[in-house]
């Protein structure tokens, strides 16, 4: 796991599914990231931002990535976009 931050990034998607899916209470109206969206977190070693308009996958990649001691950001388009503002 240590020699692979990928493989640990995505392992911690597959739980973070897995939690999603069985565990977590099913009758909250709280929008879920899917097993898809949260294996995209193999990617996150490789990247400081990470864009996604997605609000679950979004919230469940935050936690994967502080989990696993990634220094990626994860934000929306809206976020990233604001960086560019020009500054007066």
């Amino acid at each position: 796991m240590d020699a692979c931050p990928p493989f640990r990034a995505a392992c911690y998607g597959l739980v973070m599914a897995w939690y999603n899916w069985s565990l977590r209470v099913q009758h909250d109206e709280t929008p879920a990231a899917g097993r898809n969206d949260l294996m995209t977190a193999a990617y996150l070693p490789y990247c400081g931002r990470f864009i996604s308009d997605d609000w679950a996958q979004r919230k469940d990649l935050r936690e994967i990535a502080a989990e696993a001691g990634l220094d990626c950001e994860i934000l929306s388009f809206e976020e990233f976009d604001r960086g560019f503002a020009l500054v007066a």
